[in-house]
């Protein structure tokens, strides 16, 4: 079995569990049977980059940073939800273009009005 291939499985996992999905719910959210997510978290697929940037964005990760993720030899994971959600909120920003970002900027500060 490919090392890559095993830290993608386990990258895949940790930000599975971390977003609170089972497997049925990625695999369903993905397009994919949930037997399919299980052999990608243990390793034993070798995903195309098309089925592979399905999977990120209902992770809400790019593909970029789930590889670079996968092949960085620290094995980075999310110690916390705070931190998972850091790193989400971060990736979506990144996509986003100038107008799309002053309205989530607008969105986020009226939600967390709700808050105080």
């Amino acid at each position: 079995m490919s090392t890559l291939l095993i830290r993608l499985g386990e990258t895949i996992r940790n930000l599975r569990k971390l977003k609170g999905f089972s497997q049925e719910e990625l695999g369903e959210m993905s397009g994919f049977h949930f037997t399919y997510i299980g052999g990608l978290e243990r390793g034993e697929r070798n995903i195309s980059l098309t089925n592979l940037e399905k999977v990120a964005e209902c992770l809400s990760v790019t593909l970029s940073d789930l590889l670079r993720t996968a092949e960085s030899n620290d094995e980075k994971t999310y110690t916390s939800l705070h931190e998972a959600a850091a790193h989400e909120i971060t990736s979506t920003l990144q996509r986003l273009n100038d107008n799309e970002i002053t309205m989530f900027r607008n969105i986020l500060r009226e939600v967390l009005k709700t808050f105080k």
